[in-house]
């Protein structure tokens, strides 16, 4: 990146924490601050890339609500297992696989995974995806068309 783009980038930033719109202690985005007056507010990119900006910042913020919730749900089942019995290994390997799947879906980037979570595609890659993170799936227990 050059200069002038690291200039710029840093100016939209400061902009958008002094708006309110990036949280200056977290650096995390909140959204409830975008209204019709952030045109005006951010005046120092145009339009396009305003609302460019804006999409960016609901997506961060989804993407962080995701994670909280992998977090959560990754700290429960660590909570279960560490709250067993040592001597009982009862349902101690479904857990485990939970732990997994949940590691599996923080490693889905974005492009490849769809809105609702799932990974999107029809390619090897995508398949590959579809089998670490829904194992037991009957929807995906299909080969994909050339891999027989």
């Amino acid at each position: 990146m050059g200069t002038e783009t690291y200039h710029y980038a840093r100016s939209v930033f400061h902009t958008c924490t002094m708006v309110g719109v990036i949280d200056a202690a977290t650096g995390q985005p909140d959204t409830t601050k975008i209204d019709k007056s952030l045109v005006s507010k951010i005046g120092i990119i145009f339009v396009p890339k305003q609302r460019e900006l804006v999409n960016m910042l609901f997506w961060w913020e989804e993407e962080l609500t995701r994670w909280r919730l992998l977090d959560e749900e990754e700290a429960e089942i660590v909570r279960s297992i560490s709250a067993r019995d040592n001597g009982t290994q009862d349902g101690e390997a479904e857990l485990q696989e939970r732990l997994r799947v949940i590691e599996a879906k923080r490693k889905v980037v974005p492009s490849l995974r769809r809105a609702d979570g799932k990974p999107k595609g029809r390619g090897r890659a995508a398949a590959k995806v579809r089998s670490v993170v829904f194992p037991s799936s009957r929807l995906f227990s299909k080969p994909i068309r050339g891999q027989q």
